[in-house]
């Protein structure tokens, strides 16, 4: 989400094409990276899975890949190259972009399995739990 916010604030200044106008976006990208950072913390203090950590780490490696190509960017920008920040945008970003949430989307898959995985073990808990109850019912029933 924060990723693609970044980016969306990019194309925006892309169109206004005004080296000015970046520096008045710059705080806006700091806020972002701020609340990426946020994130990313929370992350980290929760108690992942060897798999879970593995795709954190190597999102983040592709994270830092997409912050240094915004910060081309908006040199470009402010250099009023605007030309060169679109083709940058555009051949090296986007594609960059897309490998990310990819791996987002293969953070939160994993998440939903063991989710998936948490809830049938409670599921099969709780059945055996009543055929035992219902057991010792029957039982007393006959004594």
């Amino acid at each position: 989400h924060i990723a693609r916010e970044r980016s969306m604030t990019i194309f925006h200044m892309l169109l206004l094409r005004d080296p000015f106008a970046v520096e008045d976006f710059r705080p806006r990208m700091l806020d972002l990276a701020t609340q990426f950072i946020t994130t990313r913390d929370q992350l980290i203090d929760m108690k992942l899975t060897e798999e879970e950590l593995a795709n954190l780490q190597n999102t983040l490696e592709q994270v830092r890949l997409v912050a240094n190509l915004h910060a081309e960017i908006m040199d470009l920008m402010q250099a009023d190259n605007f030309d060169a920040a679109n083709l940058k945008m555009l051949n090296e970003n986007l594609p960059q972009q897309d490998k990310l949430l990819v791996m987002y989307n293969r953070f939160i898959d994993i998440q939903r399995s063991a989710t998936q995985s948490a809830l049938k073990e409670a599921s099969d808990t709780y059945h055996r739990a009543i055929t035992t109850t219902i057991i010792l019912v029957i039982f007393m029933i006959v004594l």
